[in-house]
């Protein structure tokens, strides 16, 4: 049992004691959005401010002078539910000035400080597949591509069942991991501890997660990391496209496998080194045919995920650099066929048919396609016929 009244700064200046116990484990951190009721009495017991009476909880963000200094260090000790008595000396409160006519210069007041939740879930793929919350701040070294991580795991399944609890090192882009594992790791900094809730989607694959483990959890401490190679430590153009080509042929390696997440990012990966190589003439023709290759290995990542408009994306990117590229005008022209925009990809197989009149790639599409149209008209007249009936 903690203390009856806590000292929370060591000056006498923040006086803390609980009426009532919180529950969990944890305390809102700085930044997260917390919602509260509060009274605030002077020291004759006179009330200048309360929330419980407008019937409306007070919301704002932890740690970011929104509030009184004397705030900020409660709150952050408190777990949710908790209620507590706050007494404020002045240079934690409203100071010398004080915030007239309520309250007076150099006043000490009192609080009762009811934490009813906080908001501090950040969303790292924008659909609500994974959510972050952080327990605990780390420094400033943060994991880049092809870091080694050494971290504790905490796997468990909707059902509280613990499915894997663990020290491991995990090569960030050449471990076989979920999307959702690499991404909540992408996403800490060294010494953090933070829980992730992943959607199924994004742990497919985890061997250690079986499929009907619904809404799992990875509890995660980042304890140690060594950082890959950013590319400006990379000595020449020699080594860079070594790199490159490394990640590349690993990416197709790992396309082959099925896992399409992970190949997509070792494309990004290999296009990285070289976003930035405009003025290197001496180059171009070695790092265009790289790039080519990289946007039409992503283009058909992202067919095989039913991301069309990034696969067209790719496509459009591999056909900026080489116009006359039979494969990209393929892939772009499946891509939008099966996104409905027909008559866009006829004239995409039509044109790869030019170039490359023999292709049965692009002759079984157009063959495909033109099946399709002809069925979609032979509906559409029958559709007609029975309105004008």
């Amino acid at each position: 049992m903690e203390e009856k009244v806590q000292d929370l700064t060591g000056d006498g200046g923040v006086l803390k004691e609980i009426i009532k116990e919180g529950e969990g484990d944890y305390s809102p951190i700085k930044g997260a959005e917390v919602t509260v009721h509060y009274v605030g009495t002077l020291l004759d017991g006179s009330t200048f401010d309360s929330s419980r009476e407008r019937d409306k909880p007070f919301k704002f963000k932890l740690g970011q002078g929104e509030v009184i200094k004397g705030w900020d260090k409660v709150v952050e000790t408190m777990k949710k539910g908790e209620i507590c008595k706050v007494t404020l000396a002045s240079d934690y409160a409203y100071g010398k000035s004080g915030s007239p006519p309520k309250i007076p210069p150099n006043a000490t007041l009192v609080f009762e400080i009811e934490l009813i939740s906080w908001d501090d879930e950040k969303d790292l793929t924008q659909d609500g597949g994974v959510l972050k919350k952080l327990i605990k701040e780390g420094g400033w070294d943060a994991p880049n591509y092809e870091s080694k991580c050494n971290l504790h795991l905490v796997t468990k399944g909707s059902d509280g069942t613990v499915l894997e609890d663990s020290d491991r090192e995990i090569s960030i882009g050449n471990d076989i991991i979920s999307e959702g594992l690499d991404k909540a790791i992408m996403s800490m900094k060294k010494g953090e501890r933070a829980i992730f809730k992943v959607k199924p989607s994004y742990y497919a694959g985890d061997p250690k997660v079986p499929e009907n483990a619904g809404v799992i959890t990875y509890d995660i401490q980042l304890l140690e990391l060594e950082k890959g190679k950013e590319s400006w430590e990379l000595k020449d153009f020699q080594e860079k496209l070594s790199v490159a080509l490394r990640r590349k042929t690993e990416g197709n390696a790992l396309f082959n496998d099925q896992h399409y997440a992970l190949a997509l990012k070792k494309y990004d990966n290999a296009l990285s080194l070289f976003k930035y190589s405009s003025d290197d003439k001496e180059h171009k023709k070695e790092i265009d045919q790289l790039k080519v290759d990289c946007h039409l290995n992503s283009a058909a990542v992202d067919l095989k995920r039913g991301l069309l408009v990034a696969s067209i994306q790719h496509c459009n990117k591999a056909l900026e650099i080489d116009s006359a590229n039979v494969k990209a005008l393929w892939r772009r022209g499946v891509a939008q066929m099966q996104n409905g925009d027909w008559e866009i990809a006829k004239k995409d197989f039509e044109s790869g048919l030019q170039l490359d009149p023999e292709n049965k790639a692009l002759k079984n599409s157009l063959q495909q396609l033109k099946k399709k149209m002809a069925d979609e008209d032979r509906k559409d007249r029958i559709r007609y016929q029975n309105l004008f009936k």
